[in-house]
């Protein structure tokens, strides 16, 4: 059982700070990571993840919440920049090896917000910078070892927020803002049996839950002669696999030197040996997501710039989904391979009902969803240089199961096979359900007012709205 808790608040009212550059930072961090204090022995146990091990049973919970709050009545005033931030570093990984059992659970929590509220005032010779940042890191691997049936179960809930904001009724006096919200996801849940000298049996079950929402936006008067940037930005990658087979299996990796002697021997099967009567293999990998990113203008908001206005949404998930069971060599042999995956994204970008904004450049509102598309990375996955290139084509060592599940977004496979000479029956069955809900929405809403004031009128003036889905 591994439990983190990291939480930093900076909390500032009616308070004054002044500097050339005045930064102001809230990190919380539970990520496990070495320093050039430790010794080489601490990195090493540390590398090869040693410190996420576990037997049999193991948990893991993390929380990580950073907050900076400039309040009412306080006053900063930077001569160059003035950077407020706030970054949650949240990391919980656990693998368990069990005999003939392996359970794993893993949660994580990182919240991260960073606001200037009515009453406050943010001077900047140069640039204000007002960013929150959520970091979530998840791995849960289960690993049961036998020569027989293994039962692994691995789970994983994740959940990420990240909020940074500018309210009505604040005062800033800055050349260029700069407002974002991001927030980074990586998740892996995997269960799988470490087999010994034994053929495929037993049940896999992988389950993974993620919450993601980041908010970024601005709703006060501000009228600066530079840039005025508002971005939420989420960036996603999700993979869940269930395999009641060894990767062994799963690649087909044997060793040539092995086969060959095999045959060479002529080995026959014992006859004092009896087939499994009933082998049974099951893999079922569920994921549910969903992420939101929202970039906004406030309907109080009045907004002056004397160069571009840019407000953007966007998502990018990275989402795999895998299932795979084998079930072999008995005289009845059932096999199932179930994967349903849920993915729900939505951005949002746009300039409320009310909101007047003037911009001397470019008045650009955009948001963007995307899951990209596995063969993106194909080239990474392909045989670097001549004999990687041969060795692939002759099959030593070659993962080619695993090249396939490398350029697609879900896979599933089940198979059964009976015993050649006393096999009786065998069944395998595989459902494979992904179903993605993908929203980009950009927008100007009514009685928005958009380049009303004369005195930005410019040749480059201009005006974009744009959304774009991609799958």
């Amino acid at each position: 059982f591994d439990s983190a808790d990291a939480s930093s608040k900076v909390d500032l009212l009616g308070a004054t700070l002044k500097g050339a550059t005045v930064s102001v930072q809230a990190i919380a961090d539970t990520s496990k990571q070495t320093s050039e204090l430790d010794t080489p022995f601490e990195k090493v146990v540390d590398s090869i993840g040693l410190l996420d091990l576990s037997g049999f049973v193991g948990v893991s919970l993390s929380s990580a919440t950073a907050e900076v709050r400039i309040g009412s009545g306080t006053t900063i005033e930077a001569d160059v920049d003035a950077l407020i931030g706030a970054t949650a570093n949240s990391e919980s990984k656990i693998n368990t090896v069990g005999y003939t059992l392996g359970l794993t659970y893993a949660s994580s929590d990182a919240t991260a917000m960073a606001n200037i509220e009515s009453g406050a005032t943010v001077t900047a010779g140069n640039q204000l910078t007002l960013d929150s940042m959520a970091i979530n890191t998840v791995e849960a691997n289960a690993l049961g070892i036998n020569s027989g049936p293994t039962l692994n179960i691995a789970v994983t809930d994740a959940t990420s927020r990240a909020d940074a904001y500018i309210q009505d009724g604040a005062s800033i006096d800055a050349y260029s803002l700069q407002l974002t919200a991001d927030i980074t996801n990586e998740i892996e849940t995997a269960a799988e049996p470490f087999e010994v000298e034994g053929d495929s049996a037993g049940a896999a079950f992988a389950i993974s839950y993620l919450s993601s929402v980041a908010n970024a936006y601005v709703d006060a008067q501000i009228s600066i002669p530079g840039d005025i940037t508002i971005a939420a930005t989420t960036t996603t990658e999700n993979e869940t696999s269930a395999s009641a087979e060894p990767k062994s299996a799963l690649s087909n990796d044997t060793n040539p030197e092995d086969e060959v002697n095999d045959y060479l021997s002529d080995k026959q099967p014992d006859s004092e040996s009896e087939p499994t009567k009933l082998e049974i293999s099951a893999a079922l990998a569920i994921a549910e997501a969903e992420a939101t990113s929202n970039a906004y203008i406030g309907g109080n908001a009045d907004i002056r710039a004397g160069g571009s206005v840019s407000v953007s949404s966007t998502i990018t998930d990275d989402f795999r989904l895998l299932a795979t069971s084998e079930a072999e060599e008995a005289n009845v042999a059932l096999s199932g391979a179930v994967a349903i995956g849920t993915t729900t994204n939505t951005a949002n970008a746009y300039i409320g009902d009310g909101a007047q904004v003037s911009a001397s450049d470019l008045v650009d509102v955009n948001a963007s969803a995307t899951i990209p598309s596995p063969l993106d990375d194909i080239w990474g996955d392909l045989p670097k240089d001549f004999w990687e290139g041969l060795e692939a084509g002759l099959g030593l060592g070659i993962n080619f199961e695993g090249l396939v599940q490398q350029v697609i977004t879900t896979y599933v496979r089940s198979g059964a096979e009976a015993n050649d000479e006393t096999g009786k029956f065998a069944l395998a069955g595989s459902v494979n359900l992904y179903t993605v809900n993908n929203n980009a929405t950009a927008y100007i809403a009514d009685n928005a007012l958009i380049n009303q004031d004369s005195n930005y009128r410019s040749a480059s003036q201009s005006v974009m709205v744009t959304a774009s889905n991609n799958i």
